[in-house]
């Protein structure tokens, strides 16, 4: 059974998800926990600073998928791994995610996620250009336009995980994956 503090921070991560941190209400978190609002300050003296900490849940998934991919042997499959846990990841993560990028709420929110977006790039940044150094060294030219076109294809499939809510898991996983092959024959031909 969970805690009531990581209660209230996953049901706050799926609230936010939803409704932003604007439209996101304590009073609807708190109900949905199964406490009275004042209690959750008990946990969280601020909207802010439970919103920063669902920041730091969020924002470790997607680091800890990075470090894999820092970790690893650096060829194609792995990126195609990395790929698909960042845009396969539960929605409310992915949503999260982009509610915290897109519309900081507080300049103190918004210093929050850019560290975190700062470190979660160089991580990457490193990785990518260790699987062209291993897949593809004599194209040395065309990695800057190859490290792009993944990350605006990231972009891409995370604004649509977004917004579009009409397809399966299955189907979204099957679409996915075919893109995924697809990006990976184009950058490693």
């Amino acid at each position: 059974m969970k805690d009531t503090k990581s209660e209230i921070i996953e049901i706050s991560i799926c609230e936010f998800s939803k409704k932003g941190y604007l439209g996101a209400s304590l009073s609807s978190i708190a109900n949905t926990v199964g406490i009275k609002k004042p209690s959750l300050y008990n946990h969280f003296i601020s909207k802010e600073i439970l919103f920063i900490k669902c920041i730091d849940i969020a924002f470790q998934r997607r680091l800890s998928y990075a470090e894999a991919l820092n970790n690893s042997d650096h060829t194609q499959e792995d990126l195609k791994i990395f790929l698909k846990h960042i845009l396969l990841d539960n929605i409310k993560y992915i949503k999260f995610n982009y509610q915290a990028c897109f519309f900081p709420a507080t300049e103190k929110i918004a210093e929050h996620v850019k560290l975190y977006f700062f470190q979660f790039e160089k991580i990457i940044d490193e990785s990518f250009y260790k699987i062209f150094e291993n897949e593809i060294p004599d194209c040395r030219e065309e990695w800057d336009e190859l490290f792009e076109t993944i990350k605006l294809f990231i972009c891409g499939w995370i604004t649509k995980r977004c917004y579009i809510e009409s397809l399966s898991f299955g189907e979204m996983d099957s679409s996915i994956n075919k893109s995924v092959d697809k990006l990976c024959r184009r950058i490693f031909k």
